[in-house]
């Protein structure tokens, strides 16, 4: 389904838009695999296109990535603190999805029917006390992972209506 032009586009418009309107470091948008094991990049947007390791995988294993196992578990967005031994991301995962030097991301969940089918993303390269996540930033990115979940019904009816 990510694969549809016109959701393509839009899924990359709202990684672009992320990091434009925040403005953050990077924004990544992964839809859950149908085995549900594995998140599959999506789209993906930095600042500047050099200074981030964004890996350049499609494919990054759950079993590897415990903060965004608990973002889609508990239905809810995650804040991650570099700072903050409660909300700290290990550097494993950090170099996996994001880049190990973020010091600050939010993971939201896109829900669809009540169940989570990815997360969003958006990691923050500078330090908590230059630039906090603030809950109006939190609230937009939740906003964003709305719209991303009522574009992905309407490609599924879209979808299903071809099929009739």
């Amino acid at each position: 389904m990510a694969g549809d032009g016109q959701l393509g586009r839009l899924l990359r418009e709202a990684a672009s838009s992320l990091v434009q309107d925040l403005p953050r470091s990077f924004a990544r948008v992964t839809l859950l695999s149908k085995e549900k094991n594995q998140l599959i990049n999506c789209a993906v947007h930095q600042i500047r296109a050099d200074g981030i390791d964004l890996r350049k995988e499609t494919r990054f294993s759950l079993d590897r990535l415990p903060w965004h196992r608990l973002t889609l578990s508990a239905r809810r967005p995650m804040v991650v603190n570099q700072d903050d031994p409660e909300s700290l991301m290990s550097q494993q995962e950090a170099r996996l999805i994001m880049d190990e030097r973020i010091n600050s991301a939010i993971l939201v969940p896109v829900m669809l029917h009540d169940s989570p089918v990815g997360i969003i993303s958006v990691g923050e390269m500078r330090n908590w006390g230059r630039q906090p996540l603030t809950e109006e930033e939190i609230t937009f990115v939740k906003h964003k992972a709305d719209q991303l979940s009522l574009a992905l019904k309407e490609a599924l009816l879209r979808r299903s209506n071809e099929h009739l």
